[in-house]
């Protein structure tokens, strides 16, 4: 649950910052969790050898990352939610940086520019 509404701030309103922040923040791990995985599992995305070694790094490394935004979550840890998130966002804007056709760069992109946005609003209100 998130922490309780300061007496000057509406409770639906801090409660809404939170849920939306935890949603984008949510998608964006998962979503950078599924395609780590889906390269360990077809070979043809990440070839053999050092590529899939990589996919593998990748996906050891995405895993993590996405249990700490969901423990995060359950426990209303808005603190532990902005910090993830805003390396998540960080992540994709490298992402972002890398792609070589306009899905690989504009998607991520568009996940680094709303997850900023979603935790920006978050990290703004009052405590």
């Amino acid at each position: 649950m998130p922490p309780a509404a300061t007496s000057t701030e509406i409770p639906s309103q801090r409660t809404l910052r939170f849920w939306l922040a935890a949603s984008v923040v949510s998608l964006n791990v998962l979503t950078s969790a599924f395609f780590s995985l889906r390269a360990v599992i077809d070979t043809s995305l990440s070839g053999t050898g050092l590529g899939h070694t990589a996919s593998l790094y990748t996906l050891a490394r995405s895993l993590p990352l996405a249990l700490g935004v969901l423990v995060s979550i359950a426990v209303g840890s808005r603190a532990s939610l902005l910090g993830l998130g805003f390396t998540m966002a960080l992540v994709q804007a490298m992402d972002a940086s890398i792609g070589q056709d306009e899905m690989a760069i504009w998607g991520p992109a568009a996940f680094a520019v709303l997850t900023v946005a979603a935790c920006t609003a978050l990290w703004r209100q009052r405590r």
